[in-house]
């Protein structure tokens, strides 16, 4: 029975675009009734016509009106999350970041990106937030371990001995062991 009343709001949003063919809320809604849709049937088809018009409500809508783009970027975070497109994910993460200047998104990249072992974007989310929290041992260290699992240890020294001279004293100790360890490896 939902399903139904989800296609007739997806059929009443759509007689809104003939009138209005760039109606961001009516584009947002429809988005977000077919990711309830494809919530409900697992019928991927759904969340691709909801991603299509994200799509068409972000190239219509005014950039200044950064809410508006920020909550259109957070469907389709949730559509190419269901969808399993990393690479589209980490597109909005990058965006909304840029849109927002909010680390999380950074983070959320970072994390993805490590999930999906993409060491360039994995690399560009860290020099991101070393970049807005430089006093955080953690992206440094972090920075480290992943140009070492990229296999440059030798590049990831200088972010070891980075974290060193930030981290807490009962961090020293394990960043130390993995100095010795990268100067061992280059």
């Amino acid at each position: 029975a939902r399903a139904g009343l989800l296609e007739e709001a997806i059929a009443t949003g759509e007689r809104i675009l003939e009138r209005q063919p760039n109606d961001i809320p009516a584009l947002r809604n429809i988005a977000i009734n077919y990711r309830e849709l494809g919530d409900q049937t697992g019928d991927a088809a759904h969340y691709l016509a909801g991603a299509e018009a994200v799509n068409r409500a972000l190239a219509a809508v005014n950039p200044a009106r950064t809410s508006d783009v920020r909550n259109l970027l957070q469907v389709a975070l949730e559509l190419y999350d269901r969808l399993d497109d990393a690479t589209a994910m980490m597109e909005q993460y990058q965006t909304l970041y840029e849109l927002t200047g909010d680390p999380a998104m950074l983070r959320s990249l970072y994390n993805l990106a490590i999930e999906q072992e993409d060491w360039p974007s994995a690399t560009a989310a860290l020099s991101g937030l070393m970049a807005v929290e430089p006093d955080d041992f953690h992206h440094p260290l972090a920075m480290a371990q992943v140009l070492r699992q990229a296999g440059q240890s030798a590049e990831a020294l200088p972010f070891a001995e980075q974290a060193l001279e930030i981290a807490p004293a009962e961090e020293q100790a394990a960043i130390a062991e993995l100095i010795a360890l990268l100067n061992e490896e280059s």
